[in-house]
C-alpha cells in the first residue's frame, strides 16, 4: 500500500510550500514531507494539510487513500497560487 501511495505522488503529485522563510536544513527541491492532519477526497484529487517541519501546508494529489496521521513525501511538486477549488468551493493561496 505504501508503495502504491509513493508511486502515485511520484507519477503525478501537486504540492504547496508554506512560509516564506527556508528552513534551517531544507528538503530537496520540489519535495514535501509532513504529517497528514486533515483529508478532503474529490472526484479526481486528494487534498492533504500536512504539518511539516515548516509549518502547515495545503496539497494537492491524484486521488489515494490515505488517512491522518500517515507521514507521507511528495516529489515533483509544483505550486500553485491562488488555486481555486469549485468543488470544494475554496481558494488556496498557495497549493
Amino acid at each position: 500500500m505504501k508503495a502504491l501511495l509513493a508511486i502515485c505522488m511520484l507519477v503525478s503529485a501537486t504540492f504547496v510550500w508554506a512560509g516564506d522563510m527556508p528552513a534551517a536544513n531544507p528538503p530537496p527541491a520540489g519535495v514535501v514531507k509532513g504529517e497528514v492532519l486533515e483529508v478532503q477526497n474529490v472526484a479526481n484529487f486528494t487534498y492533504l494539510r500536512l504539518k511539516t517541519g515548516d509549518g502547515e501546508i495545503w496539497a494537492a494529489v491524484i486521488n489515494t487513500p490515505i488517512t491522518k496521521g500517515t507521514i507521507v513525501t511528495i516529489e515533483n511538486a509544483i505550486v500553485m497560487k491562488n488555486f481555486e477549488s469549485k468543488t470544494l468551493k475554496k481558494t488556496f493561496p498557495t497549493i
